[in-house]
């Protein structure tokens, strides 16, 4: 499973999701008086690097992102495939953790056309359904 991680601005500081901030954290902090906090979505460059490390372990990625009306996240992410070859982001339409799958990418697989520009026809068709968080994996061919 790789998830990749977005920033959460807390009293000014700034955390990486899940790894440095964990949700109980948040709440203890919102629950004792804090301010709101607010997230950043994660840039081209980092999807890139991230992006390109996975793609040395498997054969394609598809990278699901936080919804387009939520976050600049897909449209970041959609950038960064088009500069590391094999990915396909997907939007997740809803709010949500984003995340990469590997998938193989031969012709007449699940997926379909996995090489970038948010085309995934196995899938496509079951965005409509999506009712939460994803839970992002990471196959290694």
């Amino acid at each position: 499973m790789t998830v990749i991680p977005q920033a959460i601005i807390m009293e000014g500081r700034t955390y990486r999701d899940g790894i440095e901030l964990k949700p109980a954290d948040i709440f203890r902090h919102v629950s004792a008086g804090g301010e709101i906090c607010s997230t950043t979505a994660i840039n081209t460059a980092e999807y890139c690097g991230a992006f390109t490390e996975l793609r040395k372990e498997c054969g394609a990625l598809i990278h699901f992102t936080i919804g387009s009306a939520l976050s600049s996240c897909y449209q970041n992410a959609v950038l960064a495939a088009e500069e590391v070859p094999g990915v396909t982001v997907v939007d997740s339409t809803g709010g949500g953790g984003g995340g990469s799958q590997g998938a193989d990418p031969e012709p007449g697989n699940l997926f379909g056309d996995t090489g970038g520009g948010g085309r995934m026809y196995g899938v496509q068709p079951l965005r409509p359904k999506h009712a939460g968080n994803y839970i992002c994996c990471k196959i290694i061919k």
